[in-house]
């Protein structure tokens, strides 16, 4: 019987666990997404500044 209560005690221990690393994994993950994006928004002016250069015979 105490078996079972043990098991049981660790089955749900284990599924708690799992739960926080995934939300923890989760965040960090869409921390990076959002990193990523607002990088990639900054780069913007840069990217058609070059456009604009191409068109008045500047090549880089």
């Amino acid at each position: 019987m105490s078996e079972t209560i043990l098991i049981t005690i660790l089955g749900v221990v284990g599924t708690l666990l799992s739960i926080v690393v995934s939300f923890t994994l989760g965040q960090r993950a869409e921390k990076s997404k959002q990193s990523l994006l607002v990088r990639a928004e900054m780069l913007k002016p840069i990217d058609e500044w070059l456009k604009g250069m191409e068109k008045n015979g500047w090549y880089f």
